[in-house]
């Protein structure tokens, strides 16, 4: 019996199948490998997207790419290898500008499996993320700083429906309530602490959120209008909209009646004093804004019925003031007749809302550097059909894709 030896068609044979055997086993480190950095990729995606999301939330747009850059790299994305790129709103959720897209790409090189193609490995990932507010504020204290940046003292008989009172302020007291005011109101939220009194009564929260993210200036593109030709302040009874510019005027002793449109006071202080029937009215929609260190004071209880345009680039805005320069005071006070209806906006001025008054269905809206409270008013929040926005408040951003 003979028989043949097969040790030789062994051997080639297993030669010529080692380039696949080694192209297979290294096609399984491989792509156990790949995939491991996909993993990284999408971290650092979704720690850019959370990261452009904060900043939108923040009122920082023009910061949100380079943020999201910052927490990528922190997450193993690297310029060299890497490329980033930003959508906002998110391509999924075109509609809503609280969402945003980080796309990342990375080229991997093969190594065992190159012996088959040399092409790099070409890994894309994405994340999107977006926020939500939790709720809607009607008074905010811009100051980041400040203590007691939104304080209500003395009498004071605050009653607020539908929205709630906050502080960007980190200091331990960024919103105080002291003395024997009286405070009712949804909930308090301040960056920094909050100090409360016993008439402070909050009715949907167990007690004051503090620690919480500063809220953007929610009027920041509103642009400020740009002063024209000086009118002369005629002190009748009659004005029509213009840049007044006099060193100082003074409304007294009579009702001033007010076309609708837009006053600016440039570098003009404004004086309102009560009695013998002073006061100021404009119906149609009125918009009063002060410019370099230009302030307004109304003092005693003059009688006041004001209400901003519903429409238009000043929809809802009832007083506006400079964003930047040496910060000034603005006092209000009124009757218990009177009403403002609109936004009092001095993003770097202080605001004394001393009067017992608020807008027609409680339609006063303040945002002020800080803000001192000692009037009695009630204060609501929808107030849409006056023109005027929702200051949003609250929240977190989240993933959602």
């Amino acid at each position: 019996m003979k028989f043949m030896n097969n040790k030789g068609n062994v051997a080639v044979i297993t030669a010529l199948s080692m380039p696949i055997l080694i192209g297979g086993a290294g096609l399984g480190v491989e792509t156990g490998y790949w995939y491991y950095e996909q993993l990284h990729l999408q971290q650092a995606a979704d720690a850019a997207a959370y990261a452009a999301a904060l900043e939108h939330y923040q009122g920082n747009t023009s910061e949100m790419l380079s943020s999201a850059t910052a927490a990528a790299q922190a997450n193993s994305y690297t310029s060299t290898t890497d490329t980033i790129a930003m959508a906002n709103p998110s391509a999924t959720y075109p509609s809503d500008q609280r969402t945003v897209d980080v796309t990342l790409t990375r080229d991997i090189p093969r190594a065992f499996t190159a012996i088959f193609n040399d092409t790099p490995i070409h890994v894309i990932v994405k994340a999107t993320a977006k926020y939500e507010p939790s709720s809607t504020a009607c008074m905010l204290a811009m100051s980041k700083s400040a203590s007691n940046a939104l304080s209500v003292a003395g009498n004071a008989g605050v009653n607020v429906s539908g929205c709630i009172l906050s502080s960007n302020s980190l200091s331990p007291s960024a919103v105080n309530t002291q003395g024997s005011a009286s405070v009712t109101v949804p909930c308090i939220s301040s960056a920094g602490g909050a100090t409360l009194n016993s008439g402070t009564h909050l009715t949907e929260c167990d007690s004051a959120l503090t620690g919480q993210i500063p809220v953007a200036d929610p009027y920041k593109d509103v642009p400020l209008p740009t002063p024209g030709t000086c009118k002369n302040w005629e002190n009748n009874a009659q004005h029509t909209p213009g840049t007044y510019c006099a060193s100082g005027i003074s409304m007294n002793g009579r009702n001033h009646t007010f076309a609708a449109g837009t006053y600016i006071f440039n570098g003009t202080d404004v004086t309102v004093n009560g009695g013998n029937g002073a006061g100021m009215t404009c119906t149609g929609g009125c918009t009063f804004v002060f410019l370099n260190g230009g302030t307004i004071s109304m003092n005693g209880t003059p009688t006041i019925n004001i209400q901003a345009p519903t429409t238009g680039t000043y929809a809802g805005m009832l007083f506006m003031g400079d964003r930047t320069g040496t910060p000034e005071t603005n006092t209000f006070n009124g009757d218990a007749a009177s009403k403002m209806t609109g936004t009092i906006y001095f993003p770097n001025d202080d605001v004394q809302y001393n009067g017992n008054f608020s807008g027609f269905n409680g339609c006063t809206q303040v945002v002020a550097n800080t803000i001192q409270w000692s009037g009695n008013t009630s204060v609501s929040v929808d107030c849409t059909a006056y023109g005027m926005g929702k200051i949003q408040v609250g929240g977190r951003p989240y993933l959602v894709g």
